[in-house]
């Protein structure tokens, strides 16, 4: 981190504020900056680039789509839902305009605009936009088949969190049929994200035996990639015969 501040400063001094070195530099900070756990700043300077990159390259330019994504990205860290959906809904108009429906950025913006439509509570429109986007994917690639397994992922918490249980475990069953039948794309975390979800949802849904399964197979998952910490929650919910405890509210 510390290198990439020095970096950003010799070009700034070489090329002003606006020069593009800078600019990507400063996105990748910014990335390294939020997975620090330092979002307000990562924020902050995300927001900062966005608009220098506007004023650099204009509104509906690719690179500027790509900040609009990372910023936007950064607005749902901090829960500022509003601002993500603004963000993503001209960023994905100007990658459709470009390169089509179909270009796979479409899948990072119909992603971050469903689960910002479904933090403001606007879950039909969320899952609307996720399944759109989806449809308008193909499958000629592993990147665009990953960015088809993000989207599925999206949409089963959208399903999740309106209540469409069963739902939510058929999208999650294809994703997961999906990564498993695909050596590139068959990545244990992204696998460990995909049971983990299943294993609440089948809880959540009364099919405890079910929640008990996703959750053994989450935490071999978590063993192959040493996430150790992650492995608790799980560990809770097979300890508790695969049922959520009841809230307190």
């Amino acid at each position: 981190v510390d290198m990439m501040r020095r970096a950003v400063e010799l070009l700034e001094a070489a090329g002003g504020p606006n020069d593009p070195y800078a600019l990507n530099t400063k996105r990748t900070l910014a990335d390294s900056l939020a997975r620090l756990g330092k979002v307000q700043e990562s924020l902050a300077m995300l927001r900062q680039t966005y608009e220098s990159t506007v004023a650099l390259y204009g509104k509906e330019h690719i690179r500027t789509a790509v900040t609009a994504f990372a910023l936007a990205d950064q607005e749902l860290m901090s829960e500022h839902p509003d601002a993500a959906v603004l963000l993503a809904r001209e960023a994905m108009t100007t990658v459709s305009s470009l390169y089509g429906a179909s270009d796979p950025r479409m899948a990072w913006g119909g992603g971050l605009l469903g689960r910002a439509l479904a933090m403001q509570g606007k879950t039909e429109q969320a899952r609307d936009v996720v399944t759109r986007t989806l449809a308008a994917l193909t499958d000629a690639s592993p990147g665009e088949r990953e960015s088809r397994i993000n989207l599925m992922m999206t949409l089963a918490g959208v399903e999740q969190d309106e209540g469409r249980l069963d739902d939510s475990v058929r999208t999650l069953e294809r994703a997961i049929e999906l990564c498993v039948s695909d050596p590139s794309v068959s990545d244990p975390s992204m696998l460990a994200s995909l049971e983990g979800s299943r294993a609440f949802v089948e809880a959540e849904r009364g099919r405890p035996e079910r929640a008990i399964e996703a959750a053994r197979r989450t935490i071999g998952y978590l063993d192959r990639i040493g996430a150790q910490e992650e492995k608790a929650e799980f560990q809770t919910l097979i300890d508790a015969g695969g049922v959520v405890p009841a809230s307190e509210d």
